[in-house]
C-alpha cells in the first residue's frame, strides 16, 4: 500500500503510473507523447540538444584520439555546421523557456574559438 502523499497515481485498471502528465496521456489515453509537451519541455529539449551538438566536437575528437575506434574523418566545415545549429537551438530554447538558455549559445562559439586556436589559424 503507497502513502497517501506518493507522487503515483493509479488508474482504474490497478496499475501504477507516474504522475507526469506526459507518462499519463501516453499510457492511458494512448496519445502520442509529442502532443502533450509544453513550452518549457520544448525549451529542455532544445537547449540540451544544443549542449549536445556543442560538445560533439571533443567526443569525436577523443574518440579519434583513441587508438581502439574507428577513424571518424569529419570535415572543420561539419563542426562549423554543428556548431551553428547549437547556437539556433540555444537560441530557440531561450525563445521558448528560460533566458539562461542564451548562454549555452556562448558554448559553440568558445568551442570554435578554442578549436581555432589549436589548429593554429
Amino acid at each position: 500500500m503507497e502513502p497517501a502523499t506518493s507522487p503515483r497515481k493509479r488508474n482504474p485498471d490497478g496499475g501504477a503510473l507516474f504522475g507526469s502528465s506526459i507518462t499519463q496521456s501516453a499510457a492511458v489515453n494512448g496519445r502520442v507523447i509529442l502532443s502533450t509537451m509544453n513550452k518549457a519541455h520544448w525549451a529542455k529539449l532544445c537547449g540540451f540538444a544544443s549542449l549536445g551538438c556543442s560538445s560533439f566536437f571533443w567526443a569525436a575528437l577523443l574518440l579519434r584520439l583513441s587508438v581502439t575506434v574507428p577513424r571518424f574523418d569529419f570535415s572543420f566545415y561539419f563542426f562549423i555546421g554543428q556548431w551553428a545549429l547549437a547556437v539556433v537551438l540555444a537560441l530557440v530554447a531561450a525563445t521558448l523557456g528560460s533566458n539562461r538558455w542564451a548562454y549555452a549559445a556562448l558554448l559553440p562559439i568558445l568551442n570554435w574559438l578554442g578549436s581555432f586556436y589549436l589548429v593554429g589559424g
